[in-house]
């Protein structure tokens, strides 16, 4: 799910960030539709805002609780409590620090290196693989055969590796 994967990336980008890690990329290939990618950098920046602006509501803490406990602590050795990485989430959040780009035929990045510091949310289409490499890439987000509300489907769940 689109809204899962968006704060599963928030997430880890605070969890990385808290443990001075400098970079943590997101990448999702809606379609190869261009289209399709301005719809979909704007679907992300978004949700990413509603989580950042809704913090407080115990929804948007019960979707954070939930990817913490049920995904990231399992293949993770941070080692936080809940409550900590709520703390550690929403200070991340206040930063507001994500960058959105589009990648495809019309819009390039043209250094791999301009990826290796920030919190990166990169959509495109087929160009995504030709050539360009995205270090500390944790999540991906693909299109899938059967759509879910907002058109996506969680293809690889975000892992942290450390």
């Amino acid at each position: 799910e689109f809204t899962r994967a968006a704060h599963t990336y928030a997430v880890t980008c605070a969890l990385l960030d808290a443990r001075g890690e400098k970079a943590c990329n997101m990448l999702i290939h809606p379609s190869r539709q261009k289209a399709d990618h301005s719809d979909a950098k704007n679907e992300i920046q978004a949700v990413l805002t509603r989580l950042r602006k809704n913090f407080g509501a115990e929804e948007t803490r019960e979707s954070v609780v939930t990817i913490w406990e049920e995904d990231l602590s399992q293949t993770s050795d941070f080692g936080h409590t809940t409550e900590e990485v709520l703390e550690i989430t929403k200070a991340f959040l206040d930063r507001d620090p994500f960058e959105y780009l589009i990648v495809n035929s019309e819009h390039a990045v043209e250094d791999d290196d301009q990826l290796r510091t920030g919190f990166h949310v990169l959509v495109g289409g087929d160009s995504l693989g030709r050539g360009l490499t995205i270090p500390a890439l944790q999540t991906v987000l693909l299109p899938h055969d059967q759509v879910t509300a907002s058109g996506y489907a969680l293809a690889a769940r975000t892992n942290v590796w450390v």
